[in-house]
């Protein structure tokens, strides 16, 4: 049954439902080679201020920022607005996704998942230095610690924000 199998270790589709999982067993995940990202943030206050609070503990202990960085890709010149930093030890990003709450339904997603997956890599000798980004666009008014980021609400559904900051 070789179509199950690709399935079940397929990054974003479900076997089956999250309630008929309840007695299901842990099995050994891998992210590696896979680019995970979501678009569904929970909104309510509390996790919002968790998660803002978690970020600014990630920034504060990062060195100085590459700002509005330059890129040479496939030939092209991309610029875009934020920071950059690079050579971030792990220890930071393990501990801002353990600290930042996802929502329930972005399950390629799981801060806590990731966060054991690097510190089991960090075991193997792997995922020890990070580049960090910060995107977004600039707005003097609206500050995440020292680096001013324009935050953007999106439409709301449901305790859920759909849709990418400008």
């Amino acid at each position: 049954m070789e179509y199950g199998l690709r399935v079940q270790s397929h990054p974003s589709l479900m076997v089956t439902s999250q309630v008929k999982m309840r007695a299901a067993r842990n099995l050994m995940i891998s992210f590696s080679g896979e680019s995970v990202e979501t678009v569904t943030f929970r909104v309510d206050s509390q996790t919002v201020n968790r998660n803002f609070q978690a970020l600014q503990t990630l920034l504060s202990q990062l060195p100085g920022a590459e700002e509005d960085p330059v890129r040479q890709r496939n030939g092209s010149t991309e610029k875009w607005q934020g920071y950059v930093w690079k050579d971030v030890d792990s220890t930071a990003v393990i501990g801002f996704l353990s600290h930042y709450e996802t929502h329930a339904s972005a399950h390629r997603v799981n801060t806590q998942l990731l966060s054991e997956f690097i510190s089991k890599m960090n075991d193997e000798g792997e995922l020890k230095h990070w580049a960090v980004a910060l995107v977004g666009s600039k707005d003097e008014e609206s500050k995440s610690a020292r680096y001013a980021i324009r935050f953007v609400r999106s439409q709301t559904e449901g305790g859920r924000c759909f849709g990418r900051a400008d």
